[in-house]
């Protein structure tokens, strides 16, 4: 268990695979309702909290827990900014504040580029393009101009993600290149005469 104070109101615990194993089971199986999980979360705050000095005096902590590429799982523990009289969440879901659409080259990255950019209603949709160890993902708002042009967009990108989880792991293992406005920015450089059939390596 390695344990990082990222401030003075978060924490972060990374578990590795086996010890994932002994205290959960599967990551899948993590569930706050589950009383023995909330007894085994609530161990490892303790633990951790004494031994980062990681004061507990707040009512309210959110528990968030994401996926490592290594097969364990990070938990992070935020205390809210004043005391609440209600316990600690655990959010895993919820609607996704992002599309991944994942790419395994820059050719195809410029088409689903261009495939956005060419609507004037998509073109200014905040985006961030991240390098990954193989290939790209460019993270667009989940709005419902987006969602209605997914089934386009397949067409040029490999996958599309858009579970709040596989966003939070791009964050972590993902190398941001561009942010706030990725899709305008690279579609300016398209229609600057660099052209769409000569397409470059927007990470090199």
């Amino acid at each position: 268990m390695t344990v990082n104070l990222l401030s003075e109101n978060k924490l972060k615990i990374t578990l590795d695979a086996s010890e994932l194993r002994a205290l959960f089971g599967d990551y899948r199986k993590i569930d706050y309702a589950d009383p023995a999980t909330r007894c085994a979360l609530g161990a490892l705050l303790r633990q951790a909290a004494g031994d980062a000095d990681f004061a507990l005096d707040c009512e309210q902590v959110r528990i968030e827990v994401y996926p490592t590429a290594v097969g364990g799982c990070a938990i992070y523990f935020t205390k809210s900014a004043a005391p609440l009289r209600k316990k600690a969440k655990l959010r895993r879901g919820g609607r996704p504040r992002f599309y991944l659409l994942e790419c395994a080259d820059g050719a195809g990255l410029l088409e689903t580029v261009a495939a956005l950019y060419d609507d004037p209603l998509l073109r200014c949709v905040p985006s961030r393009l991240y390098r990954m160890e193989r290939g790209y993902r460019l993270a667009v708002a989940a709005t419902p101009a987006v969602h209605a042009v997914l089934p386009h967009l397949r067409e040029y990108c490999d996958r599309v993600l858009h579970a709040n989880v596989d966003l939070a792991y791009t964050e972590e293992y993902g190398s941001r290149l561009t942010d706030g406005y990725a899709v305008r920015e690279i579609g300016r450089y398209l229609t600057r005469g660099k052209g769409r059939n000569q397409p470059s390596d927007p990470g090199a």
